[in-house]
């Protein structure tokens, strides 16, 4: 009996690419991340131990990949000589001057009850501001607070800069 072989796939690695960048927000949680790659979560957690997967910032326990981070991996796994945008773009993008709780749990994953604890420690560096009846985060103290928070990879990739040195 001889096996009938499908013939490869062939696509065109822009396209493919285009269609992972719309699929991410700005930062997603590893559950997200291993539904977009098609991979397991116990697989990132492994390579985040190994120093060899995509940078991802860590929040007490909480993980959270930004999306450059995620394609930038991702390019350099395939070869491409292609390269995401710098680290938090695409968060820079989507923040408002002032955030309210509800706003950062979209853009960034962070669940109610964490935000919750943050708010009660005023020591805490993400700590929102009071306005009228409801808290704000400020987009410039949210972007700090992750950059200070990337943990950046060990592997093949960790001696380079957020790609905002590199030609493209």
């Amino acid at each position: 009996m001889t096996a009938v072989l499908d013939p490869p796939r062939i696509v065109h690695v822009g396209e493919e690419w285009d269609a992972l960048a719309d699929e991410l927000l700005p930062l997603m949680s590893p559950n997200a991340v291993a539904k977009v790659l098609g991979t397991k979560t116990g697989t990132l957690g492994c390579q985040r131990s190994l120093g060899t997967g995509p940078w991802f910032v860590k929040v007490g326990k909480s993980i959270f990949y930004p999306k450059e981070c995620v394609l930038e991996w991702h390019y350099r796994q395939s070869g491409s000589r292609q390269h995401a945008d710098p680290v938090f773009t695409a968060l820079k993008a989507a923040l408002k001057p002032r955030n309210r709780p509800r706003e950062l749990k979209v853009l960034c994953g962070i669940s109610a009850d964490v935000l919750a604890t943050w708010r009660k420690d005023p020591d805490h560096p993400l700590h929102p501001i009071k306005d009228a009846n409801h808290w704000e985060y400020s987009k410039e103290r949210v972007l700090e607070f992750f950059a200070a928070n990337l943990h950046r990879s060990t592997g093949e990739y960790a001696n380079a800069t957020p790609w905002e040195g590199e030609e493209r």
